[in-house]
């Protein structure tokens, strides 16, 4: 019988303060991007640097990734748009992945950040 992953393992890693603020899609009356989540934790940052090229053919340089214990958005049915701040650094978030456990809960969410 495969059992759910014990989020207690990764919660242990999970040390570094972040502030992660998430975007709706589409625009708001103004014209700019409407705040959907603002999220304040700790988190796993992992400092790796990598070139993809991207769907319409950029180049885009990811510079890391960080993962946050659950679900961090769950009336998000995608997270493609926001910002993550670590430290006095802020980045861009490209993509995003939660993994599920076997019963269809998330384990995780990580963000791949630019």
């Amino acid at each position: 019988m495969i059992q759910k992953f014990n989020s207690k393992h990764l919660a242990k890693f999970c040390k570094t303060d972040c502030k992660v603020v998430l975007y709706e899609e589409g625009l708001s009356e103004n014209g700019g991007p409407s705040k959907a989540l603002e999220f304040q934790g700790k988190c796993r940052f992992v400092e790796k640097t990598k070139v993809i090229i991207s769907t319409d053919g950029k180049q885009v340089k990811l510079v890391g990734e960080v993962v946050l214990v659950g679900n961090i958005a769950p009336n998000l049915a995608k997270i493609s748009n926001g910002t993550c701040q670590i430290g006095e650094v802020k980045y861009n978030i490209y993509g995003a992945r939660r993994p599920r456990n076997p019963d269809g809960s998330v384990h995780h969410t990580t963000l791949e950040l630019m």
